[in-house]
């Protein structure tokens, strides 16, 4: 957290869901030891699924003796007594990608997007886009948990989000799309409670502003005398 990391499996008392059903992740972050076979020998590559997540470092604990998968994709970078950290050889990857096919997908093929100017927020990320023109559609993906609530823009028109597997979120452009592109988690019930928060808000400043009027006016208390006549 202070290192500003964004883990995929952090404590939750939540349930697991999205990324943390598809790989078996308990409420505390742990993770089945044939889940994590699978991930680091099989899906680590630099076209494996931790790839298309957006994974560019990995936190393993001393008791494992599991280690990534192939060692010239990544380095160990720390080792301490509680656990080992491997960095992605490259640099960390960016935020969001151009991918060229995916599990889910099964045969298709994506050409690939040129993505410049990331700019990543809270609630939303956003780039500059820009699809090779007749030579088929371009897959985008966002290193964000997938929620239901996404929705996305290209110069200001709406464009569909999907997910792959519930994972993360995808779009999908057509040849020669070009523009800025915005990706915004609003789901409804967010919309709805901050605008009643919103509205709870101005009710109570108002309330506020009248009784300091009414106090600046110096309204004389009732007297004894007053209230038995």
């Amino acid at each position: 957290m202070w290192a500003k990391l964004h883990f995929i499996n952090g404590y939750s008392p939540i349930r697991p869901s999205g990324v943390a059903r598809e790989f078996f992740f308990s409420i505390h972050g742990e993770i089945d030891s044939g889940a994590a076979y699978w991930l680091l020998y099989a899906e680590a590559g630099p076209n494996g699924l931790l790839a298309q997540l957006g994974i560019d470092g990995l936190t393993i604990a001393q008791e494992s003796w599991m280690n990534p998968e192939p060692q010239n994709e990544w380095e160990l970078v720390s080792s301490t007594n509680e656990g080992r950290v491997f960095h992605r050889r490259g640099g960390p990857l960016p935020r969001i990608r151009s991918l060229a096919s995916t599990p889910s997908r099964g045969d298709a093929h994506y050409v690939a997007a040129n993505v410049t100017d990331i700019v990543e927020r809270r609630n939303s990320v956003s780039g500059t886009i820009e699809v090779p023109d007749g030579s088929g559609p371009a897959l985008i993906a966002f290193s964000r948990p997938y929620f239901d609530g996404y929705v996305a823009t290209l110069d200001g028109k709406p464009v569909p989000v999907t997910s792959e597997r519930n994972m993360f979120p995808v779009i999908e452009l057509p040849p020669g799309s070009r523009g800025h592109l915005v990706l915004r988690y609003r789901p409804a019930w967010l919309v709805a409670g901050g605008l009643f928060a919103i509205g709870c808000g101005a009710i109570w400043l108002l309330g506020a502003i009248l009784a300091v009027v009414g106090l600046g006016r110096n309204v004389p208390l009732p007297q004894p005398r007053d209230l038995k006549n």
